[in-house]
């Protein structure tokens, strides 16, 4: 009699809903390829949870989902690698397998900012002093949060090189820039008309149309894709689709946005560098004090001086 009341294990219903722990079942329903932002406490992951209460209040605070399939997670596993907040400092928190690993950057360490997508795969990179790296792997359907956060470290970086320079409207108001009826592309204009909304100071130091052939260049079957580099007051901004050249019917989804501070500009110069074709390609080579940025051009040659002019200008 005793054993026919004794109270029997739980067993399992079979749906993972049911059986889940409703905390990790809130973070099972919220997961997918987006970066997420941290709202409290719970979001947090429980791997990086320990530092909640240090970076609650970042600026920016994101989860950044593992790259896996979402058919194949279950609530309760490990969603996302790493977690990162932005203030007035940039760290980073990522599960190495076995523990925790941190990294703090500093604004003034950062050199140069680059954001590159191809459809969905997407990619920010910080280049650091030292010649050091930062990347962070995206989903372009987070390209938003990702950037207000560029925008914000742009901000950040700028002021943490400002100098007795003129000021960045002073320096506006005295170049005139080219006009933008140069920009006969569809693709490159739509890409002024967003930057000129987002930073009405911007001004366009150079223009390149695509589809130039690169025939002479050692690009056999291939032309050019492009390229626009504008003066935004505080820094240099370069837009193009993330490579210089493409064969005839080759698509490019690609786009990529490199920001670099006027500040930290410290020689530019004109080359025609080896790029392991049969010819060398028109180049203009920026150089910073740990990194180096080359910008394939394709224009008439006789346009890259003005440019070179331009650069060395206002780099100070």
């Amino acid at each position: 009699m005793i054993s026919f009341f004794r109270k029997k294990p739980a067993q399992s219903s079979g749906n993972l809903r049911l059986d889940a722990d409703p905390m990790d079942l809130r973070e099972y329903d919220a997961f997918g390829p987006w970066i997420y932002p941290i709202r409290s406490r719970d979001e947090m992951p429980p791997r990086f949870r320990e530092s909640y209460e240090e970076l609650q209040s970042s600026t920016f605070f994101f989860k950044i989902p593992i790259n896996a399939d979402r058919a194949a997670m279950r609530p309760g596993m490990d969603l996302y690698r790493s977690v990162l907040a932005v203030s007035d400092r940039v760290v980073v928190l990522d599960w190495n397998g076995s523990a925790v690993t941190r990294r703090d950057i500093a604004m003034e360490t950062i050199e140069a900012i680059r954001t590159s997508s191809d459809l969905l795969p997407s990619t920010l990179t910080v280049y650091l002093a030292e010649g050091d790296v930062f990347r962070l792997d995206y989903n372009a359907v987070s390209s938003h949060e990702i950037d207000k956060l560029v925008d914000y470290l742009r901000e950040r970086v700028i002021a943490s090189r400002a100098s007795s320079q003129e000021s960045i409207t002073d320096r506006a108001e005295k170049r005139p820039g080219r006009p933008s009826e140069e920009i006969r592309d569809f693709f490159y204009h739509g890409m002024w008309e967003t930057r000129i909304r987002h930073a009405p100071s911007a001004r366009i130091v150079h223009w390149e149309s695509p589809a130039i052939s690169c025939r002479q260049y050692g690009g056999w079957g291939k032309s050019s894709l492009g390229c626009l580099v504008l003066d935004e007051g505080g820094d240099l901004v370069v837009i193009n689709r993330a490579q210089s050249m493409r064969s005839w019917l080759e698509t490019a989804y690609s786009i990529a946005n490199l920001y670099i501070p006027w500040a930290a500009v410290q020689a530019a110069e004109f080359i025609q560098k080896p790029s392991g074709r049969r010819r060398f390609i028109p180049t203009i080579r920026l150089t910073l004090k740990s990194h180096v940025f080359d910008l394939e051009l394709f224009a008439p040659t006789g346009e890259l001086p003005q440019l070179l002019a331009t650069i060395n200008e206002l780099k100070g």
